[in-house]
């Protein structure tokens, strides 16, 4: 799946797992390709599962990062001895002929099994490397699913005439991208604004994109929610599953800052709760992929 960013390649991913879970018997995969640290988080925590499952050898060696060669190579063979899986790849990039040569490793070759990859690479398709995958394109939505998409973020039924011709203006600006259509969605939400009062700017496409995200951080600072810009500090530094010991150890460490992650619960409450601060992230639009600005 290819396609520029914003589009929805990963979101389609996810969907298709989650839809056809039950069509491969011996399970769905995601790994994360955003880096090469990531990858190999993502291969450790299958050779965890695999360990715990009788499946697979892995042993003490796998946890440091002298051991990765060692972990990835036993779950490429766990997964190569399968058959009737599903990996999604997601995220991948390079940048030259070696990096590919290097990702190799991590790509069980067998038959019977299934691998999605998705990147905004267009070139990657039919690469021998990557055992010759088809390119599927996902194209920017179509003004009038665009539309709807921010219909549905504002809760508006049944549009006037003058909120249906912003509303073409608002996503045309945004080039039909959902992700950038859904943050925008978000921020007229959380300040309160009216799709009426929406403005074109004169940004490059690239800037464009991130305006959204840059207005809900400038939103934070200006209503004060300085713990929700600090959980949004923190979670960058944290991959998909955070526990929350891991946000407490976190907040440990700021201490010494004086910085607080945590929001008063209620008006006139003292008591500070790290779920107030999240609810204020979710308002905003601020989880999951969203939050890879």
């Amino acid at each position: 799946l290819w396609g520029p960013p914003g589009s929805g390649k990963t979101h389609l991913a996810r969907e298709y797992l989650w839809r056809h879970r039950d069509d491969f018997p011996s399970g769905t995969f995601w790994i994360d390709c955003r880096s090469e640290e990531s990858t190999y988080k993502s291969f450790w925590e299958v050779a965890q599962a695999a360990a715990l499952l009788g499946a697979a050898d892995v042993s003490e060696r796998g946890r440091d990062w002298n051991g990765a060669t060692y972990f990835v190579e036993a779950v490429r063979k766990w997964f190569e001895s399968k058959e009737g899986w599903l990996i999604v790849f997601d995220s991948v990039t390079f940048d030259s002929e070696d990096e590919i040569l290097a990702f190799r490793k991590f790509i069980p070759d067998s038959k019977g099994n299934s691998i999605i990859f998705t990147s905004v690479d267009r070139t990657l398709a039919k690469r021998q490397r990557l055992l010759y995958p088809t390119a599927v394109k996902v194209s920017p939505l179509s003004v009038d699913d665009a539309r709807r998409l921010l219909y549905k973020g504002l809760d508006i039924k049944t549009p006037t005439p003058a909120q249906e011709a912003k509303a073409t203006e608002l996503v045309k600006y945004y080039e039909c991208l959902p992700l950038a259509i859904h943050a925008a969605g978000h921020v007229l939400t959380a300040k309160g604004k009216a799709l009426e009062k929406f403005h074109v700017r004169s940004y490059p496409t690239s800037k464009r994109l991130a305006e959204p995200y840059a207005e809900i951080m400038q939103d934070l600072q200006e209503k004060f929610h300085h713990e929700a810009i600090s959980l949004i500090n923190l979670l960058s530094f944290f991959g998909h599953s955070v526990p929350v010991a891991m946000l407490q150890l976190g907040r440990r460490a700021l201490k010494g800052f004086n910085v607080e992650i945590r929001s008063i619960d209620r008006e006139g409450s003292t008591r500070r709760d790290l779920e107030t601060t999240i609810a204020t992230l979710i308002k905003y639009g601020i989880d999951r992929k969203r939050t890879r600005l």
